[in-house]
């Protein structure tokens, strides 16, 4: 019985690191998103003054 316990445990926690990584992954993606669209803060490709 512990075995499957360890097994199921061990299962869940793999299954919450990939949860856990796609969530980044896609938080991520929207933030560069964001800051890309934004005026407010210019890529290196729109500063003026170097």
């Amino acid at each position: 019985m512990e075995a499957i316990l360890l097994n199921v445990m061990g299962s869940m926690a793999v299954a919450s690191a990939v949860i856990a990584g796609k969530i980044a992954t896609r938080l991520s993606r929207e933030l560069s998103r964001t800051c890309e669209a934004s005026p407010e803060h210019p890529g290196p490709e729109r500063r003026t003054n170097d």
